[in-house]
């Protein structure tokens, strides 16, 4: 009895001497032991997940748990105002997508000949900073942004899609640029050609005149008689004054005829515009083949 008594004791010594020692011992050195706890906790898992799933349904985890209520309605603020914020961003992306694809369709369906001039069509947003209500030929001011001023030359011209001529670049600044209207008396006399109805499939070249603004937003011209011309029918840029690139722009309709009493050879032609400057929401601007500029913007002699 006493011999079993103290083969236990020693038993137990060794056992918690070897205890010991593994308790201090590297855990690198005991990569056996995951095993052995896997296998340990196999049979415990389903109990402990048990245990959870109850212990979670007596008393389920409360999301603010050591937030007041003053916290989570300040937290509550800042979340709306950033998903606010992030949702301007979204809405003001996608405005400007829309306005890049239309200003793409628009520089795609130039002709071949607009794209010749020393520089490339500009689009211009018709952003008006200063114009005279009153009348109806006054020049406008539109805003440009720093990085396209440079751009921006005295005598570029101003055309609407690629169809109709409405004005020129009068003048220009870092900020903005001074266009003036086509109908403007300051835009000068410019020949055009008048397109008469059944005249091209005759092989008649078309009737040209020239044209003066009158101040009131449209123009006055003589042409011959003979030709037979007709209210409503198309005009167009033909100057050699101008660029090449811009000849053929529509200027505007035929409004009246009238045969001239002094000259009964000649006609009185009025043409009007088919649409006024400060109506468009953005334009295109065409290069000049003008001279360099100054400093100042000016044109050099």
């Amino acid at each position: 009895m006493f011999r079993v008594t103290e083969r236990s004791n020693s038993f137990f010594s060794i056992v918690l001497i070897l205890t010991g020692v593994m308790a201090i011992l590297p855990t690198s050195w005991l990569a056996w032991t995951r095993d052995l706890s896997d296998i340990v906790r196999l049979p415990i898992t389903p109990v402990a997940h048990a245990g959870n799933r109850l212990a979670g349904w007596l008393r389920p985890v409360d999301a603010v748990d050591g937030m007041n209520e003053s916290d989570l309605r300040e937290r509550m603020i800042i979340l709306e105002d950033e998903r606010d914020r992030f949702k301007r961003l979204y809405h003001a992306q996608q405005l400007r997508l829309q306005e890049l694809s239309v200003q793409l369709s628009l520089l795609q369906g130039l002709p071949d000949r607009m794209m010749q001039g020393p520089r490339p069509p500009l689009i211009l947003p018709t952003d008006v900073t200063a114009r005279d209500p009153g009348d109806v030929v006054s020049a406008v001011e539109v805003e440009v942004t720093p990085q396209i001023d440079e751009r921006v030359i005295v005598g570029d011209v101003a055309i609407w899609r690629h169809e109709y001529l409405v004005g020129r670049v009068a003048s220009r600044s870092s900020f903005r640029v001074t266009i003036l209207p086509l109908a403007h008396p300051d835009t000068g006399p410019f020949q055009v050609a008048v397109l008469i109805p059944g005249q091209e499939e005759a092989g008649l070249a078309p009737p040209r005149m020239l044209l003066n603004p009158l101040g009131d937003g449209s123009f006055a011209g003589e042409v011959d008689h003979r030709h037979g011309t007709l209210p409503g029918s198309q005009v167009v840029l033909a100057d050699s004054e101008w660029p090449p690139w811009a000849q053929a722009l529509g200027v505007g309709v035929i409004e009246s005829v009238e045969q001239i009493d002094e000259a009964p050879l000649r006609d009185l032609v009025i043409v009007r515009p088919r649409i006024q400057l400060h109506q468009l929401p953005e334009i295109i601007l065409l290069a000049s083949d003008e001279a360099p500029m100054t400093l100042t913007g000016e044109l050099n002699p």
